[in-house]
């Protein structure tokens, strides 16, 4: 072991790193520069002497640590009331660590003041003794180099003097805080005022608007012929309909809160010979009419068109978690087409009458193909039986939906010139053109009529809880119309 650095040792000079060393003692130096190296086990002699640098004092040495403590002992030249012992400069110690050819930082860097007067220390070390362990700001040297009288009387005089300027801050933040608030307050009342106007004007506008409005409806109303308001016993006769019926509905949407069994039935309300009455029936009803019983002035619309290409008026409105009211126009052709129940007066039950049937009993034991009872023609239409722009009399069509869907589309399959081919032509789609590619004899039929005022054939097939399978034929110019 080294001995004891004491102010009796006498210093010799101090050796050098040199070849005469032996292994061992030149990694004893390095790891009395740095105790963190790594590697020296992969260095031979020269290795390590070229690391240390030939010639370069040995920081292992007593003489070394002697030097270096001599040193430090030198840099304490400054005194004080503050410490028994001689100052250093906190910017001059070095700080202890790996070897001082490694040491970056100084005191100054790390250390922090132990005096700590409030508000008036600096923090960082600027004076230091290393033996005691003890570092001082500037700030707090200088006022502990002070007598006790000169120190009290400073720091009575330094806190006085902050006090004061804390007292004025004090103020000044209450003042801004003052102001802040009265803008404040003076911003809301802006703001309300404002918004008092704004809800006045927008009150007189749309009180104006509806005054307007009522005026203009008030008006149109009483250009209307007097049979749109009250029509007469043949504009409301139901079974000999006149060229466009207006019909209203009413009932909730799907909105998975109130109960819902599918689109609301559509409901005869009159018929008229031109479109242009129809149309402004429509108004009227929507307004006069509507199933609340409110005033018209009460009522307002959410939609009012009219179709581009049919010309027929729709109206309807849905307040929020009510009913939709809606009233339009469809030619009366095409009306007992909508959804609908059939009437039992007007449907034939069970097996097919309204043309020719098919006994399909003989082909379960695979001898004849079930799809020969039809002709070529219904099996395989023609082209212009196909020819979805250019419909020939009555048209086929099919629709796969669920029973309680908001909207049933009708896609078109064929059509024909004669009702008994087009009927037949049913048939097959029906068991032959299923969506669920079931076998002939794994059809089960729910529905099959023919309806008795207009000869058209129906037949439904519904899954347990799936969709339904329709098939059915209808007019071709009325065909637009199904989806209405």
């Amino acid at each position: 072991g080294s001995k004891p650095i004491t102010e009796s040792t006498h210093v010799d000079a101090i050796p050098c790193v040199s070849s005469s060393m032996t292994i061992a003692q030149l990694k004893a130096e390095c790891k009395a520069r740095n105790p963190d190296v790594k590697g020296l086990s992969k260095l031979n002699k020269t290795g390590l002497i070229a690391h240390l640098l030939d010639g370069s004092e040995l920081e292992g040495s007593l003489e070394w640590r002697l030097k270096a403590e001599r040193e430090e002992q030198e840099l304490h030249v400054f005194t004080s009331r503050c410490h028994p012992h001689p100052l250093a400069k906190a910017c001059h110690i070095k700080m202890p660590g790996p070897g001082t050819r490694t040491v970056k930082q100084t005191r100054a860097d790390v250390a922090t003041c132990d005096v700590g007067h409030s508000r008036l220390c600096q923090m960082t070390a600027f004076f230091s003794c290393k033996k005691s362990d003890f570092d001082i700001c500037k700030t707090c040297y200088e006022i502990e180099s002070l007598s006790d009288e000169q120190k009290g009387k400073f720091l009575e005089e330094t806190y006085s003097e902050l006090r004061r300027k804390d007292e004025e801050e004090r103020k000044r933040q209450e003042e801004r805080h003052r102001r802040w608030m009265e803008e404040e307050r003076l911003r809301d009342e802006i703001y309300e005022r404002e918004s008092k106007e704004r809800e006045a004007r927008e009150q007189r506008e749309s009180k104006e608007r509806k005054v307007k409005r009522l005026k203009e409806f008030l008006e149109e109303f009483e250009a209307f012929p007097r049979h749109l308001c009250k029509p007469n016993s043949e504009n409301l006769d139901e079974d000999k309909k006149l060229k466009y019926t207006v019909w209203t509905s009413w009932g909730y949407d799907r909105d998975y809160f109130h109960s819902y069994d599918g689109p609301p039935s559509k409901k005869f309300n009159s018929s008229f010979n031109t479109l242009e009455e129809a149309n402004n029936r429509v108004q009227y009803v929507f307004y006069a009419d509507n199933e609340w019983e409110l005033e018209f002035d009460e009522m307002h619309v959410d939609e009012d068109k009219i179709d581009r290409s049919k010309g027929t008026r729709l109206m309807c409105v849905r307040p929020d978690d009510m009913e939709r009211w809606t009233v339009s126009v469809i030619p009366s052709k095409a009306f007992d087409f909508l959804y609908r129940e059939f009437d039992d007066q007007l449907k034939t039950v069970g097996s097919f009458r309204g043309g020719e049937t098919h006994d399909f009993n003989s082909g379960e034991d695979g001898d004849v193909d079930p799809r020969t009872k039809f002709s070529k023609r219904i099996r395989n239409p023609i082209q212009k039986c196909k020819n979805a722009g250019k419909k020939l009399k009555y048209t086929i069509w099919t629709s796969n939906e669920y029973y309680k869907d908001d909207h049933h589309d009708k896609l078109f399959n064929s059509s024909y010139d004669t009702l008994k081919e087009a009927n037949e032509r049913v048939e097959f789609v029906f068991y032959f053109e299923n969506p669920w590619e079931r076998d002939l004899y794994e059809m089960h039929v729910n529905e099959d009529f023919v309806d008795k005022k207009q000869g058209h054939r129906y037949m439904e097939c519904s899954l347990d809880g799936g969709s339904a399978w329709k098939v059915s034929v209808v007019p071709s110019d009325v065909f637009d119309y199904l989806d209405e």
